[in-house]
């Protein structure tokens, strides 16, 4: 499986955790934010839709090359085919869900922004509890909770 020497847990876990804990503040702060005040918008309301689009597709690039850099090396021999890709499409899913949030939270209602999370962590965490274990997944969704709970509360305090 992994080679000697190769480091490739340390960096999935540590890019695992920050982008999971990222999507789950920015989308905890969005839904307190907006049971607070209905009406409030991550971007003002002279924001156009093309900048909106423009966050988007950024994403999107980004994050189909955060697939791409995170598979390759896997494949080359660290891990099997069968754990790298569904890890590095779960990579690509929260990424893109981040700048989804990002590019729309206030404009998409809060719910269909939380939907999306959820069903990024029902793509992910398999994936990561196949490839990291159960203790690791477990810890990162843990923490990943608590921040998307914190970034909730601190989202409806004004």
């Amino acid at each position: 499986m992994a080679t000697k020497g190769s480091n490739w847990r340390v960096w999935t876990i540590l890019m695992f955790g920050c982008l999971l804990l990222l999507d789950a503040a920015l989308y905890g702060f969005a839904a307190g934010r907006a049971l607070r005040d209905p009406n409030w918008k991550i971007w003002g309301e002279d924001f156009t839709p093309v900048p909106r689009l423009l966050i988007f597709l950024l994403g999107a690039g980004l994050a189909w090359g955060v697939g791409r850099m995170t598979v390759a090396p896997w494949i080359r021999g660290m891990v099997t085919v069968a754990e790298a890709v569904p890890a590095a499409w779960s990579f690509v899913l929260l990424v893109a869900v981040f700048f989804v949030a990002a590019a729309f939270a206030g404009v998409l209602h809060w719910a269909f922004l939380l939907l999306l999370l959820v069903i990024a962590l029902f793509v992910s965490a398999p994936a990561f509890w196949k490839l990291l274990g159960g203790k690791v997944t477990g810890l990162v969704l843990f923490l990943a909770l608590v921040a998307g709970l914190a970034a909730f509360y601190f989202g409806g305090i004004e």
